[in-house]
């Protein structure tokens, strides 16, 4: 009885290390968009007090939404990374929220009610508007998730490249 235990415990290791895929493997498969205006990096204006993630999401898309300021340099690093993983990944689309120069957490809580700690601060939603990943104050888990997801479509892009 022991032994039908362990190969049990053995064969659900395989099965799931074979097949399971990680949010990054789910990530690297492409979706098609039916609007070619609905491509790409949008600045979305917004009435403080008014914002609702669902009025931005591109159905059938991968969307990020992306929340950032002038000044910031991390926000700077990330708009020129986009622009490479646009170019390989045209059905993913990205709306972006200025917080202004005058941004502080409170006014971004006040204008957002997204717990928005530090800029750039993503949501990442996948073609049916569920929410994949989010920033959360100073837990950057959705900025992260959309660096490996962004290095691995380079990654695969360099090398279909040098296969050609």
């Amino acid at each position: 009885m022991k032994h039908i235990f362990i190969v049990l415990a053995i064969a659900i290791g395989v099965y799931y290390t074979v097949f399971h895929k990680s949010t990054v493997d789910k990530l690297l498969i492409t979706q098609a968009i039916a609007s070619q205006d609905q491509r790409g990096v949008k600045v979305v204006e917004t009435v403080p007090g008014s914002f609702r993630p669902a009025d931005h999401l591109v159905a059938g898309a991968y969307t990020i939404l992306y929340f950032y300021t002038d000044t910031c340099p991390g926000s700077k690093v990330l708009d020129s990374n986009l622009i490479d993983f646009l170019r390989i990944r045209p059905d993913v689309v990205v709306r972006k929220f200025n917080l202004g120069g005058e941004w502080s957490v409170g006014s971004a809580y006040q204008m957002f009610n997204l717990n928005i700690g530090v800029t750039p601060f993503i949501h990442i939603y996948d073609p049916k508007g569920k929410l994949i990943a989010a920033d959360e104050m100073q837990k950057d888990k959705a900025h992260k998730l959309l660096d490996d997801w962004m290095n691995a479509e380079l990654k695969k892009d360099y090398y279909a490249k040098q296969g050609s």
